[in-house]
């Protein structure tokens, strides 16, 4: 007897067809996000993202490739944003954000941050609540 499967998800023999179909279509990038997203409780390595996605490491690799990213640019891009957000919206201090987005130093997080926006999260922060008080005075 054989399981009801929705048509994205049947297996043919070819690893790629188990894909969703936006994954199939070009859209490789979003549903490698979306991992990182339901992973959000560690960071997940290539190879089980290619698992859940049941594809090989090299097909990810080389169909993010072929969409003009790669693994380690989605997952900076997706800490960049925890980080932006856990900055301006929580109190949680620098190094357990870091901890949280999977860095071992806190460092590399700080030097990361800086990379990408020009300043460290400390200003950031600071920025932040600064821009949020002022709306909250307007309003």
């Amino acid at each position: 007897m054989r399981l009801n499967t929705p048509p994205s998800f049947r297996d043919d023999g070819n690893p790629g067809s188990r894909l969703r179909p936006a994954a199939r279509d070009g859209d490789l990038a979003r549903e490698v996000r979306r991992q990182f997203e339901a992973l959000s409780d560690h960071v997940p390595t290539l190879g089980e993202v290619a698992r859940r996605l049941a594809v090989s490491e090299r097909t990810l690799r080389r169909r993010l490739q072929a969409q003009d990213t790669s693994y380690s640019e989605l997952l900076q891009e997706v800490r960049r944003e925890r980080a932006e957000t856990a900055l301006a919206q929580s109190n949680l201090t620098v190094d357990e954000i870091a901890a949280r987005l999977g860095y071992t130093e806190t460092t590399n997080f700080r030097h990361a941050f800086r990379r990408w926006l020009g300043v460290s999260p400390h200003a950031f922060r600071l920025q932040m609540r600064r821009v949020s008080r002022v709306a909250g005075q307007a309003a």
